[in-house]
């Protein structure tokens, strides 16, 4: 939800920037969700490593547009499937929004965050999206790897 509440600058909740140049909120707020999604890809990490049945749940995740967007149903079933599938949906929406503010992302941060977040962009990309842009532009895609 897009209130009133979200600073103009980086259009995050629970701080107001004035302008570009003033931006301590913004760099807080980015670096808290940074550091959010750090310490996830930690836990999803070790939970692919020593879980089959998460492992299982990774391989079969099928994201979609619709999750970035946060439309759609929610999926049931085992707690693997439905973790897998609320942090994709975090994740997606996470980065969605770095992508929207991304020129003011690369003022805010300094360049070892901004390679911070590459890196977490990679990382958590490769467990959550693997195989995704396959998955949507070839429907017999193989989910070896």
């Amino acid at each position: 939800m897009h209130g009133s509440t979200a600073c103009h600058v980086c259009a995050l909740p629970g701080h107001s920037s004035p302008n570009i140049k003033s931006t301590a909120g913004c760099r807080v707020a980015l670096l808290s969700l940074i550091g959010f999604w750090e310490d996830a890809a930690a836990h999803i990490s070790t939970l692919y490593g020593t879980s089959e049945r998460f492992k299982a749940a990774v391989v079969a995740n099928e994201p979609t547009y619709e999750m970035r967007l946060d439309n759609g149903g929610l999926k049931g079933g085992d707690i693997e499937k439905v973790l897998v599938e609320r942090l994709t949906r975090g994740w997606l929406k996470f980065v969605s929004h770095v992508q929207r503010i991304r020129a003011r992302v690369n003022v805010v941060l300094s360049q070892a965050e901004v390679g911070r977040y590459v890196e977490l962009e990679r990382t958590l990309s490769g467990f959550l999206m693997d195989g995704a842009t396959r998955k949507f532009g070839d429907a017999g895609g193989s989910e070896e790897g």
